[in-house]
């Protein structure tokens, strides 16, 4: 997604992985504000680190678990002036659950939000799911918490241009999604820079 004045944003399909945000800057160039990193494993299969990714982890009260990995595109809309939203889907037809993940790129802001729709009519069924990782490399969702889940310690790097922020994400309790019932969580990267 590119726009106009320069800001620009990947997603990778169909992982649902945004793996770069380049933010116009008030001196006419850009500033990469999200980045992500490919690292061979042992094996030589890829593995690619930072970023904003969802892990979603969904469980019924009867014991189906699914978790939406394979990402279909939906829709496209917007234009390069002012902002171009891309939206993606996942579905589970025993769980009765459907998620959306929209992302929005505006002029000085990058937006992912989440929405959760639970379709099943039974009043007792309920659908939990946890927030396995939802940022990779940044650390605002807790950020009095200085170590991640690894026991690594999360680092801020506040230089001359910016701020560096690398460690543990979300770490979430587990949500109950009533039946009938739609969701929604957002996240915003705004650039104070324009």
């Amino acid at each position: 997604m590119t726009l106009e004045n320069g800001s620009t944003a990947i997603l990778m399909l169909p992982s649902g992985l945004i793996t770069s945000y380049k933010a116009a800057m008030w001196h006419g160039g850009t500033d990469e504000m999200l980045h992500s990193s490919v690292f061979e494993e042992e094996k030589g299969s890829a593995s690619i680190q930072g970023g904003v990714s969802l892990v979603l982890d969904f469980t019924t009260e009867y014991a189906h678990s699914w978790s939406p990995t394979n990402w279909a595109l939906k829709n496209i809309s917007g234009n390069s002036q002012h902002s171009i939203q891309v939206e993606l889907i996942n579905s589970d037809s025993i769980a009765m659950v459907e998620v959306k993940h929209i992302v929005t790129l505006k002029k000085d802001e990058l937006s992912s939000e989440v929405v959760i729709s639970n379709s099943s009519s039974d009043f007792g069924q309920k659908m939990g799911f946890g927030f396995g990782q939802m940022l990779s490399q940044m650390a605002f969702w807790r950020p009095n918490n200085p170590n991640n889940s690894n026991g690594h310690q999360t680092k801020s790097d506040r230089g001359d241009s910016g701020q560096e922020l690398e460690g543990q994400s979300a770490m979430l309790k587990p949500i109950v999604v009533e039946a009938e019932t739609v969701l929604r969580l957002g996240q915003d990267l705004h650039n104070p820079n324009l």
